[in-house]
């Protein structure tokens, strides 16, 4: 069986950091858009998706000190379902990407230029960060 994820996106809004004593988690989201020409009108065609994403440990670590809201990221990690119960006692299903690996790819420079992000590595092993 396989539950894997990879997303290709931008940040909708700077990671949330959460630390205790069981160490990082870091949320945010990420958007991906696809386009497409309509075959029947010729005209361009866009969706965009929204993914929450949810991090532990290094990932967190990495997410906290190096993403921000408009930078283009990679996320790799697997689907979460749940539910949660709202005031009504109403049960409201989740689903969220429990972040494996996450490298930043690009950063915004301005009117919709991007720069490359740096090499990042592991603070322990010196080797590249997963992608």
């Amino acid at each position: 069986m396989l539950n894997e994820v990879r997303l290709i996106g931008n940040l909708g809004q700077d990671p949330r950091i959460n630390t205790n004593s069981k160490g990082t988690m870091a949320m945010f989201s990420v958007a991906t858009t696809e386009k497409w020409k309509d075959k029947r009108t010729g005209d361009w065609q866009e969706k965009t998706e929204w993914h929450k994403c949810v991090a532990f440990g290094f990932p967190a670590e990495y997410a906290e000190k190096n993403l921000e809201r408009g930078f283009t990221v990679f996320v790799a990690g697997s689907m979460q379902y749940g539910e949660y119960e709202n005031r009504d006692g109403i049960k409201i299903p989740t689903a969220e990407v429990k972040v494996q690996r996450v490298k930043l790819l690009s950063k915004p420079q301005g009117r919709g230029e991007y720069a490359p992000a740096s090499e990042e590595r592991y603070p322990s092993t010196g080797e590249d960060v997963p992608f």
